[in-house]
């Protein structure tokens, strides 16, 4: 087996191990979400949601993209690829929108802790 052949054998061997813990974590996700409550938490986790699962796809596509990869099927190779990037850059904008929106959120429990200790300053 030469070096390129071993390569791409681990890339591939470790692109099926991410796609497959992928999954798992958004069955996770998705099950945690399941049994909330509306609100900001809620909203949170669902747009954690909408990222985990656009990454898995972009890691789905990865492994597509390293099994076909130097086979026959060249020119699917190539569009999965391109797909494979556009998946991971949406992944990277949504990451972007998320981390803003849960700063937010620890804003909203940051005030709810300070009115709280406020409360209990003026009770003694």
């Amino acid at each position: 087996m030469t070096t390129t052949q071993t390569v791409l054998l681990v890339a591939q061997i470790s692109s099926v191990g991410a796609s497959l813990t992928g999954v798992v974590a958004l069955a996770f996700v998705i099950r945690a979400l399941s049994r909330l409550t509306g609100g900001q938490l809620r909203d949170a986790i669902l747009r954690t949601t909408l990222f985990t699962l656009v990454v898995v796809l972009g890691v789905s596509s990865m492994t597509l993209y390293h099994l076909t990869e130097g086979t026959a099927h060249e020119n699917f190779s190539e569009l999965v690829e391109k797909f494979w990037y556009l998946l991971m850059f949406t992944a990277f904008i949504l990451s972007s929108f998320e981390s803003i929106a849960i700063i937010q959120l620890g804003k909203f429990y940051e005030n709810i802790t300070t009115k709280v200790r406020m409360l209990k300053r003026s009770k003694k």
